[in-house]
């Protein structure tokens, strides 16, 4: 069942079937703001602590609004200035997705969410439907202009804190390159041995949660298995992200310990561009450009289930 329903003080689209529910924002980037295990009452996504939404704009700052949900992260991840066709073009804070009001279309049990950049000119959709215990997402990005520019895709999307959960990527990453300078994880462009690391505070299981602080790692290699998860032992729930890695073959961890605003949640990242800002993935050689006339279409799909 797909309807409109008021939450938090919002007009939103709620689409239910026998064993999942979730909640989108159209107004808000099509961000999903709930997705819930009917059985037991399981909310995977980290909630808006503010409970409110606020009235985001595009080039707006993303640390001065809700951080909460699934968000969709387009062209970018990092804000900055990159020369495109001989032109200075700026790359918004977490993208253009996210402060973006999409026009929102009911057909059956199927959600469709459209959204054309007025700065790149790509059109941007978005169709989201439930299969049985999954959430399912089908993008379509389709450049109209007549100019070609790097861009990548990032799924922004937060989950809920545990204590005593884990976080797995797939089993194939032995390496991953960490972000953030930081007493937990050393320098920015070290490498770290997966799932277990020597780092400046003594070995640490990358698969935790920290005491305290931020951390965000990339796996060193594309992604040959698209499958990442959350473990939940405490509500006894696992939660599987299951993506194409033909299309999105890197993968980022952002973990956030009362480290950012004070919040507890963390995000499995599967992504086209490795990492970040544009400009580092340009000098890594992993940031796609979406020529003129180019249509980049990938599915991504989350699983919840209770661990029987």
């Amino acid at each position: 069942m797909v309807e409109y329903i008021e939450f938090l003080g919002e007009t939103c689209i709620q689409i239910e079937n026998d064993l999942v529910q979730a909640i989108l924002l159209p107004r808000c980037g099509g961000k999903i703001i709930s997705f819930v295990y009917k059985k037991t009452g399981f909310e995977l996504l980290y909630q808006n602590a503010k409970k409110k939404y606020g009235e985001p704009f595009l080039g707006a700052d993303f640390s001065e609004y809700d951080a909460s949900g699934f968000d969709d992260a387009f062209p970018n991840v990092d804000a900055g200035e990159v020369e495109v066709a001989g032109e200075s073009m700026h790359y918004p804070d977490h993208g253009e997705i996210w402060s973006a009001c999409f026009t929102a279309t009911i057909d059956g049990e199927t959600v469709h969410l459209t959204y054309t950049s007025p700065v790149f000119g790509y059109e941007f959709e978005k169709t989201v439907y439930l299969e049985e215990n999954q959430l399912c997402c089908a993008y379509r990005i389709f450049n109209k202009s007549k100019r070609a520019f790097p861009a990548f895709y990032t799924c922004h999307c937060l989950v809920k804190y545990e204590e005593g959960m884990r976080i797995l990527m797939p089993k194939e990453v032995t390496e991953v390159e960490n972000v953030f300078t930081g007493d937990w994880l050393g320098e920015a462009g070290s490498t770290l041995q997966y799932p277990i690391a020597d780092v400046p505070t003594g070995k640490l299981d990358l698969t935790k949660f920290p005491d305290y602080g931020t951390l965000k790692y990339y796996a060193k290699k594309p992604i040959q298995e698209g499958v990442c998860k959350y473990v939940y032992p405490k509500s006894n729930m696992e939660a599987s992200i299951v993506f194409d890695t033909e299309k999105l073959p890197y993968l980022g961890l952002w973990i956030t310990a009362g480290g950012y605003r004070g919040e507890w949640n963390c995000a499995l990242e599967p992504t086209s561009g490795y990492y970040d800002s544009v400009e580092i993935a340009n000098q890594k050689g992993n940031c796609p450009v979406l020529q003129p006339n180019e249509t980049f279409e990938f599915t991504l799909s989350i699983v919840l289930q209770d661990k029987k």
